[in-house]
């Protein structure tokens, strides 16, 4: 067990200190913790086996703790050593003057893991006037200034990041070599050789086949994390895979050495660490005998949504978000011609970026590929951390992209993740009373980034007027025909219509070639407004919307579902009609593609959706009080 100075905290408060020049060794009762970026990074209590005290520790202290001696985060019960301390008296005249302490120096973290208090503390002002102090037990102490102290930092566990051995290798056979010792991960670079880590696998990616100029191959990756709460990824590739794949378990501690040592390429990891480790086939993964040591089953490596919207595409970030919507999951119909499930749910979380008003909440959609992406837990208005998934552009929209393969985790999953606790803090504040944040939402998945500046928003009249291709508008949708041309039957490889034969084969003319069955796809027409006018103009339009995007206006029956409706009584127009009336009169925001086209000789305008998004009220206000701006200043 680890010893405390000996009556460190009445010495101190009673200005006795002269001999605690070497610092003291006490023990953490209660923290309560922040960030490295605040002011104060914890307040709690501390002990020295006998008496306890109230302690505040600046942020400023944790950051140089995390440069001099790698760990700074303090848990309930760590065995701490200060250096640097100030006194300080709180109250008032109607209340009783009270001393706790400031600690302004980087301290060093001797022992964590303890489940209990050492000794038996109380606080210091149970006593009035200092009388009656019990004194403190000599098995729990060290003498001030004594050699003592040295040796209790220098067999510290906590800091002796070197001290855990492993005896058994992977194959069973004893280790010849232990006597190494470890290396924190931080630490691990190109130029750092003949290196040992002792790290926990934290997560285990399934075989991936891919193909190059170099032929054929396989790979997979794992995450490493030690127990200062670094990570660092490390792949195997092709006959590696087969010798190491089924031996590395997630949740083992193991003893790694023997791998290479690369420069990471940040689009395929989320973890922040600038190198990655490549198994090779001398590399060791030998299992270790404390598979107690504290190390947390999942590290992540948080970037807030302000990132996100200015990040470039294709990087891989862990997010620490909050589930506000469910867009349920719908199929789609890839350019290869295959169908493809896709849900998306809006998230949000606790940052802004510099246009935001102070009441405006930052959000952006996650998009969830896979086979079974409906089967995913999405619980909305709880904490979710989802990890290695990926930021993605197209047009002038900017969303994370997923599959079902990757980690999701909600809070009750997961030992204590700092992160999870801020977010979760932040998202309590503004829905408390029950309010609705939804109207506050500033989607980036619907916003304009950077390059959408030359796509301008505009009412219908605006746009005619300004014979714009493409353009935004804030519409209503009146109607949409409902009929059997709502949906058509598409071919799964080209997506051009194909017809039944009578043999039972769906035929493709253009591909000439048969399927079984077809790819169902929304073709609407539908009639949306603005309500503005000018002159003889009025903010109405015909507008088409294909396959995913028809399916955002009609609602939540499928292309196919609607298919079928249609073809068990076509004759039934009221019915088809109650199937397109969910979302009939609600706001909608949407890109429109102006484009010509040949009817009957004479050549028309024809609108299509290209993005639909649900409207926001706060966005679209902004937006026609900007119009209004512009024609007070005309």
């Amino acid at each position: 067990m680890s010893r405390l100075t000996y009556d460190c905290i009445r010495s101190i408060l009673e200005h006795e200190d002269q001999n605690l020049s070497d610092g003291i060794i006490v023990q953490i009762l209660n923290p309560k913790v922040s960030t490295l970026e605040d002011k104060i990074y914890c307040k709690g209590a501390i002990s020295c086996g006998n008496l306890s005290v109230y302690c505040v520790i600046k942020g400023t202290c944790a950051k140089e703790s995390k440069e001099q001696y790698g760990a700074y985060e303090l848990n309930k019960y760590d065995v701490v050593k200060f250096t640097k301390w100030q006194v300080k008296e709180a109250g008032s005249s109607t209340s009783k003057q009270k001393t706790f302490l400031i600690i302004s120096g980087p301290y060093q973290i001797l022992k964590t893991g303890l489940t209990s208090n050492i000794g038996n503390p109380r606080s210091y002002y149970d006593f009035p006037r200092g009388e009656g102090i019990p004194a403190p037990d000599p098995k729990n102490c060290i003498i001030p200034g004594s050699a003592s102290t040295k040796e209790e930092v220098k067999e510290s566990p906590a800091i002796k990041s070197k001290g855990r051995k492993s005896t058994i290798r992977m194959d069973g056979s004893p280790s010849k070599d232990v006597t190494d010792d470890y290396m924190p991960i931080k630490a691990i670079s190109n130029q750092t050789f003949d290196w040992v880590i002792l790290a926990k696998v934290t997560s285990k990616s399934a075989i991936r086949h891919y193909n190059n100029k170099n032929g054929p191959g396989k790979l997979f990756n794992v995450e490493l994390a030690d127990g200062y709460g670094t990570q660092i990824q490390a792949t195997a590739f092709n006959a590696v895979v087969d010798k190491f794949y089924d031996m590395i378990e997630v949740g083992k501690i193991y003893r790694i050495s023997n791998c290479s040592v690369k420069v990471a390429n940040k689009k395929f990891s989320s973890i922040k660490h600038d190198y990655c480790l490549f198994i090779n086939e001398n590399s060791t993964f030998a299992i270790s005998e404390d598979q107690g040591a504290d190390i947390a089953d999942v590290q992540i490596s948080r970037i807030g949504l302000h990132i996100v919207a200015n990040t470039s595409e294709g990087n891989a970030l862990d997010l620490v978000c909050i589930p506000i919507e469910d867009y349920g999951t719908r199929e789609i119909l890839t350019k290869s011609g295959q169908t493809r499930k896709l849900r998306t749910i809006l998230v949000v979380d606790d940052t802004k970026t510099e246009k935001m008003e102070e009441d405006e909440v930052l959000g952006i959609e996650v998009q969830i590929w896979g086979d079974k992406p409906e089967n995913i837990r999405i619980d909305e208005g709880k904490i979710l951390v989802i990890k290695g998934c990926r930021t993605n552009k197209f047009r002038d929209n900017i969303s994370i992209t997923c599959g079902d393969n990757n980690s999701f985790y909600y809070f009750e999953d997961v030992k204590h993740i700092k992160e999870m606790l801020l977010v979760m803090k932040w998202y309590k504040g503004i829905t408390k009373g029950g309010k609705d944040i939804k109207s506050k939402v500033v989607n980036i998945s619907g916003e304009s980034s950077e390059d959408s500046s030359k796509t301008p928003t505009r009412m219908l009249i605006q746009a005619d007027i300004e014979r714009l291709e493409y353009y935004y508008t804030y519409v209503t949708l009146d109607l949409i025909r409902a009929d059997e041309r709502a949906v058509y039957t598409a071919c799964p490889e080209c997506r051009k219509k194909i017809d039944q034969s009578i043999e039972g084969k769906w035929e493709c003319h253009a591909c000439s070639k048969a399927f079984d069955k077809p790819n169902y796809t929304y073709m609407l027409s539908c009639k949306i407004s603005d309500g503005y006018a000018y002159g003889e103009r009025v903010g109405v339009k015909w507008l088409s919307a294909f396959g995913d995007q028809g399916q955002q206006l009609i609602g939540s029956i499928s292309a196919h579902e609607y298919y079928k409706n249609c073809n068990e009584d076509l004759n039934d127009r009221d019915k088809l009609k109650d199937l397109a009336k969910e979302n009939q009169f609600k706001k909608f925001r949407v890109l429109i593609k102006k484009s010509e086209n040949e009817y009957q000789g004479e050549i028309r305008d024809r609108f299509t959706a290209i993005k639909i998004f649900p409207s926001r009220v706060a966005q679209e206000n902004t937006h026609l009080l900007d119009i209004l701006n512009q024609y007070n200043g005309a």
